[in-house]
């Protein structure tokens, strides 16, 4: 009797978070996401990136709940790490790992002895798969040691060892400081989608049912585009409608302690990973901005929310043209669109003269562009960088 009352409370449990989950991420549009991502676990490693507050973790924890069910598979064992501690050893990870799976298998006594590698290997024989969801992967680069060992549990059975992985933007921005990882990293690369406006009204009546937030629909496009649809943003922007029944000017909204938490940690964000230098948006690094749902495909801002923290937007940028010569602007074209590697001396001969490179070409006409330009991309917030024998970068 007690065990049936068991399985019935965990019955509910799951449906209620499945519900929950639910409301979190609204609509078929997540459905179609959830159920994608799900999918390609099932056959390799997913890594999850996005912005602060835009859900990660919630996530996580949908696709946990609902992937033996999505994907048919029963025989699957599922085991959940928050990486919070920054630093933490390769036998740390190895010690919490081997204890979540002998909790996740109720701590038979032949197990207790195992390694964690020994019960990867153990569980595999006994025709199980294995997901490690890994929350806040940054946290373990600082000892490069951690994706060695990861990718040692992978070996065992690289069919049958899988992981989902959640990461901040620098494995965008920064992948370089995952080159250990491998394939953890950048085999299977998702963006968390923000929402759109029709999914913010839905988010404005999901609230209603979970915490009784009581906001008339008629603000769901001022809620898009202050937040950009910034799952965190959107959720706070409708609690303060809810406890002060408008929707103030930026300067009040930032007044309200969560919201300028949330606001903060996402220009802090930006600002470490070096999109934001100097107070400004770098347009050198476009890709990532519109990649992260920070600007539009006009360089305009999507979180609405976020721009009085940035001292200089899109539109009051000088005009490139006018300050610099041709030959400038094309040199600074060139960098922009090579963003993530360093640009050679051969490189800019060939943009600078291109078929007439072998006549044109001069070492000193390239050093005296090259100074040229560094100085007037200061002026903007920007700065060339040498690279001594292999070339330059607009950072």
């Amino acid at each position: 009797m007690g065990y049936s009352l068991q399985l019935l409370y965990n019955s509910h449990y799951h449906k209620y978070h499945q519900n929950m989950y639910k409301y979190f991420f609204p609509g078929g549009r997540w459905d179609k996401f959830l159920q994608n991502t799900c999918q390609r676990l099932n056959y390799e490693t997913v890594l999850i990136t996005g912005l602060p507050h835009s859900g990660l973790t919630t996530f996580l924890k949908y696709v946990e709940d609902v992937y033996p069910s999505i994907t048919k598979k029963e025989k699957v064992v599922i085991i959940s790490l928050d990486i919070i501690q920054k630093g933490i050893k390769p036998g740390q990870l190895a010690k919490s790992i081997a204890s979540k799976l002998r909790f996740k298998l109720n701590s038979p006594i032949y197990l207790e002895s195992l390694s964690s590698e020994e019960l990867f290997s153990e569980i595999i024989k006994r025709g199980k798969e294995i997901i490690v969801i890994l929350n806040r992967f940054q946290n373990l680069r600082l000892n490069p040691q951690n994706f060695d060992f990861l990718n040692s549990l992978r070996s065992i059975n690289s069919l049958k060892v899988r992981f989902l992985i959640s990461c901040d933007i620098s494995c965008l921005t920064h992948p370089q400081s995952y080159k250990r990882a491998g394939t953890l990293a950048s085999a299977n690369q998702i963006i968390l989608p923000s929402l759109n406006e029709k999914e913010i009204e839905l988010s404005i009546k999901n609230y209603k049912k979970l915490f009784n937030w009581n906001v008339p629909l008629k603000f769901t496009r001022e809620i898009f585009s202050l937040s950009g649809g910034n799952i965190g943003i959107a959720k706070y922007l409708i609690k303060y409608i809810h406890e002060y029944k408008k929707l103030n000017n930026v300067d009040k909204l930032l007044k309200f302690q969560v919201l300028e938490y949330k606001v903060k940690d996402i220009y802090d964000k930006l600002q470490t990973y070096k999109l934001i230098k100097n107070g400004q948006l770098n347009y050198s690094r476009n890709e990532f901005l519109k990649k992260l749902y920070i600007i539009d495909k006009n360089n305009q801002f999507k979180i609405k929310i976020l721009e009085p923290l940035v001292t200089k937007t899109e539109k009051s940028r000088p005009n490139l043209k006018k300050i610099f010569t041709m030959q400038e602007y094309r040199l600074y074209k060139l960098f922009t669109s090579n963003p993530d590697r360093i640009v050679t001396l051969d490189d800019i001969s060939r943009e600078l003269w291109g078929k007439e490179e072998e006549k044109k070409y001069s070492l000193w006409s390239i050093y005296k562009t090259l100074s040229n330009l560094r100085r007037k991309v200061k002026e903007i917030g920007l700065e060339i960088k040498n690279y001594r024998g292999r070339g330059y970068s607009l950072n």
